[in-house]
């Protein structure tokens, strides 16, 4: 390999590989920018928004917001559970005891063998316990499946 000519005055750019680093500093100044705001563009892409589905932050007593709504309406829709708790977005002792209920009543899945695994019943909305809840808003109340999708945590 031939030998890469060094710029007097450049030293190692942070974060990047020599090649890349020469690279930078032999293109136009305008290209350079167009370079590094794709670049940071890229990142924001693949990194996603702050609260991405697969997973969305974990949902728990005292959060307001979207997210609860979907709870609330799962715990409303269980066939199990019904607790009938107002639909206002916000997680207070009603919505508590709803989610640990749930919890206790609706299987996570179902095992190899035919068995329900569980829900942990922890009052905290997580990836199994939002997979679940998913699976009883999707045929009851599917106008809020895309939303509920994208604002529980889930699995996958």
């Amino acid at each position: 390999m031939a030998a890469l000519p060094r710029f007097i005055g450049v030293g190692p750019v942070r974060g990047v590989a020599p090649l890349q680093e020469i690279a930078m500093f032999t293109l136009p100044k305008s290209v350079r920018a167009a370079v590094v705001t794709v670049a940071a563009l890229s990142a924001v892409a693949l990194a996603g928004p702050a609260q991405a589905s697969a997973s969305a932050g974990y949902v728990a007593y005292g959060d307001t917001g979207t997210a609860v709504k979907c709870v609330q309406i799962a715990v409303n829709l269980a066939k199990d559970v019904q607790a009938g708790v107002t639909v206002d977005g916000v997680w207070g002792p009603r919505t508590e005891d709803a989610v640990r209920k749930f919890q206790r009543v609706v299987p996570w899945a179902v095992g190899e063998n035919g068995q329900p695994i569980p829900l942990d019943v922890d009052g905290v909305v997580g990836p199994n316990t939002g997979d679940a809840m998913l699976d009883v808003i999707a045929p009851k109340a599917h106008e809020w499946l895309t939303t509920c999708y994208y604002a529980l945590p889930t699995s996958s």
